[in-house]
This record gives C-alpha cells, structure tokens and sequence, in this order.
C-alpha cells in the first residue's frame, strides 16, 4: 500500500536507532563534531520534508551499536499525497556517528508499481557531502534545496528511458552488466557497465556467473511487463536488492545445492549498487540514442 504519511519519530527509532545517538562513537576523532541526525531531521521537518523510509547498517562490534551508517529517504509535504506519474521524488539522507563518513545528500525515485527505492546519479556526478565540522545543519539543507532542483531532470530522464525499447540481446547484456556488479570479484571492472562491439552493438560478456544472469529480468507484475530501459532497470534492481532469486550450485563434492539469493541490508551496499545501476543505464541510454 503506498504510504502517505511521514514516519513518526518513534518508528524512525524503531527502524534506524542510530539517528537518534546521543553523543558520538568513542573513537571518533577530537576534530568529529557530534550533530545528531534527528537534529537534521527536525530543521527539515521545520523546511516542510518528512521522512518516509528509515534503516540503518548492522554491526557485530557491540561498541559501535547505536552509531552506525544509517539512510533516511524523505519527500516534500507536496509531494505526500496521491503521487503523479507513477512515482515520487525523493532526499536521500546517510550519515554515521562512528565517524566512518560525512553526512552525504543525494536524489531518489520513489516507483509506485513496484514500490522500489531507486538511487539517482547526479547530473555532474558528485555526491553533496557535509563533514563533521562548522555549520552541518545548514550545509545539509543547502544540499537538500540543491537535490530538489534536480528533480525536474530526473523526472524527464525517467520518461526518456520509458520511451527507449531494449532488444533480447540488450536486456540480456544489462543483467549480465548488473550481476557482475553485485557478485563478481573485480568490481571496478564492471562500472562502465557495458561494451561495444565496432557496428556500435552490445556485447555479452562471457564470464563466469554465480547463477544465470537473466534471472534478473524476471517480471513480477504487470505493469513492469515490457522490454524499456526503464522497466528492464526497475526489474533488475528490484530483484538484486530485494533478492529472493533461486539457483542451484555445486559444492565442493560435485552436488547440487539449491540456493536463494539475500537481500541487500546493509545501507552503504544498498547504496553503492543502486547508483551503479544507475550509471549502468546511464550507458545504455547513451548506447541507445547514439544508434
């Protein structure tokens, strides 16, 4: 059901504790200067943001319980009502209180028929961070203001890759690209996303998967049910975050064993792969206009 109500304080709590740390972790730096993400919080709700999905990153370190990476995804009041075009713009919020990383702004997409979190790249390419030092609470909303006035651009990208439709061939080569990112050694290597043969067609890249890539294509409602670049991306990221993908593999003894995919939990995973995704289709939409 989509939500149209901001999340209290006592559900943000409830789903990303770490917001709410009362001081830092206790080996932080001496320059580390301790805002609490809830003070953050309070000085957009004030600025007419709520927020709509809270998590945060396990730890096995005790110590660190209570002050690690955490993602809050909030929307304009205007925007929390009935939602126009299938989707909703969306401030994606992640700090630490381990001093592990600063304060990081970014664009989102909230997609309504599938009920994916999507992560957007920035037009330049570079994250709005904040240090732990000076005026935080201002710089984050400076950054927020500055995501807002990107949402007209992600808006019309959305609607020009629902417009470019992707071959067999294409769509096969999107999940091979985006299974190399999440699963294979080499990560770096697969950022680009995708190569080229001279004709300018999309190669498939041979490699040795863990499981067969156009898994990920795998449709799970109706209204993803086509072949664009916007649906094929929704389909993939859908199912490499949420994971859920069975496959059989073979142990050291030569047996098969049935396997199931796991979902992405932790905040800066989920991150990483969302915005690779992002620049996978990026590549192919380039690929695509230039054909």
């Amino acid at each position: 059901m989509y939500q149209t109500t901001a999340l209290t304080q006592d559900h943000i709590r409830k789903f990303a504790p770490s917001v709410f740390a009362e001081r830092p972790y206790e080996q932080t730096s001496e320059k580390y200067q301790f805002i609490p993400t809830s003070k953050i919080v309070s000085a957009l709700e004030r600025e007419g943001f709520g927020v709509f999905r809270a998590q945060e990153s396990r730890t096995r370190n005790e110590a660190k319980q209570g002050f690690t990476k955490h993602m809050l995804r909030l929307r304009r009041n205007e925007d929390m009502g009935a939602p126009k075009g299938g989707c909703v713009p969306e401030i994606i919020i992640t700090n630490s209180h381990d001093g592990s990383g600063s304060y990081k702004v970014q664009s989102g997409i909230f997609e309504i028929a599938c009920m994916n979190g999507l992560v957007v790249a920035r037009e330049k390419m570079s994250d709005i961070r904040v240090r732990h030092q000076g005026d935080i609470v201002g710089r984050v909303i400076e950054g927020v203001y500055e995501v807002v006035d990107d949402f007209e651009r992600v808006m019309s990208v959305r609607e020009d890759w629902q417009g470019l439709m992707l071959d067999r061939e294409e769509r096969r080569a999107f999940a091979e690209s985006a299974h190399g990112l999440k699963w294979d050694a080499e990560v770096e290597e697969h950022v680009a996303g995708l190569s080229f043969n001279n004709e300018g067609d999309v190669v498939i890249q041979q490699e040795r998967m863990k499981f067969d890539p156009t898994k990920l294509l795998a449709v799970k409602r109706e209204a993803d049910n086509n072949d664009s670049l916007w649906s094929t991306f929704n389909r993939v990221q859908e199912n490499i975050i949420r994971g859920g993908i069975h496959y059989v593999s073979v142990d050291a003894n030569g047996r098969p064993r049935a396997n199931t995919t796991r979902p992405v939990k932790a905040v800066g995973e989920d991150m990483r792969l969302n915005l690779a995704l992002w620049k996978l289709a990026e590549a192919m939409a380039q690929h695509k206009h230039a054909a």
